[in-house]
């Protein structure tokens, strides 16, 4: 006769009446358990924390973290001197590439000329500074004689022509006394006229005393002048011969700037590469 229950049943419905089955874990059980939640929450944090590498293949440039500067010659010329060489350490402002832009004609490079022009003048002007300087100290101990002569020369005038005043007074009352000796008989009227002729001719020297006493002054007075005006007309020709040596030297430096010039490092960083010949 077939059973209306399975036995699996009916024993499972026996054995409730012994009471619940209760599984026991042991220590190590538990331990094991935490270790692996701890290692997944390790894993866990590390993944959210910290990156990983990898192999990958990319196509490009490798570039260095502070970036690469390109330096381009501001005009065509040649590289005369590379001051600085490949991989060398360089500082801002400090010259990299210098190049030149030398002209030339049948005569040889131009700008070489020019140059050698313009330092001929330079040192002609220098030497003329030097000689135009000796020149004055020259001129000044000159005009300083000559001052000293010539007032000299005036005070002696100015004692002669008192001295001959004195003269034509003495030989003025002299010659007044002879119209009285003619008419007394001691003395005849050619003595007399005589006298009176040397009267006049003392006077006329007079004159003529004075008038080389006046050019004499007119000619003190001019080299006094030209004395005190000497500095300032050496200072105004050596400022002229200085404006002309700086000139030169200005259009020196347009020629030596028109010749070469150098490309500068606008930073201090290494030399990569020098793609110049």
């Amino acid at each position: 006769m077939t059973e209306l229950f399975r036995r699996q049943a009916v024993d499972h419905q026996r054995q409730r009446f012994h009471g619940a089955i209760v599984l026991t874990r042991s220590p190590w059980q538990t331990a094991v358990a935490v270790f692996f939640v701890l290692l997944v929450l390790a894993l866990v944090a590390f993944a959210v924390t910290q990156g990983f590498a990898r192999k990958e293949s990319v196509g490009g440039v490798l570039m260095p973290a502070g970036g690469v500067l390109r330096l381009v010659a501001p005009q065509a010329g040649v590289v005369s001197a590379t001051p600085v060489a490949q991989g060398a350490h360089v500082s801002a402002g400090q010259a990299v590439v210098a190049l030149s832009s030398e002209q030339s004609s049948a005569t040889g490079p131009t700008q070489e000329a020019v140059a050698r022009s313009l330092a001929l003048r330079q040192g002609s002007l220098g030497d003329e500074l030097l000689q135009q300087g000796l020149q004055v100290h020259q001129q000044a101990a000159s005009l300083d004689a000559r001052v000293s002569a010539v007032a000299a020369g005036v005070s002696q005038q100015e004692r002669e022509i008192a001295l001959q005043r004195e003269r034509v007074q003495l030989v003025r009352d002299v010659a007044g006394r002879y119209p009285e000796l003619v008419r007394s008989g001691a003395v005849s009227p050619v003595e007399a006229a005589e006298k009176q002729t040397e009267l006049l001719d003392q006077q006329a020297r007079l004159p003529e005393m004075e008038r080389a006493r006046g050019a004499a002054q007119a000619e003190l007075a001019t080299l006094r002048a030209d004395r005190a005006s000497l500095p300032l007309q050496a200072r105004r020709e050596s400022s002229q011969m200085r404006r002309e040596v700086q000139a030169l030297a200005q259009a020196q430096a347009e020629n030596e700037s028109h010749r070469g010039t150098q490309v500068l490092a606008p930073q201090a960083g290494e030399i990569a590469a020098l793609l110049a010949a």
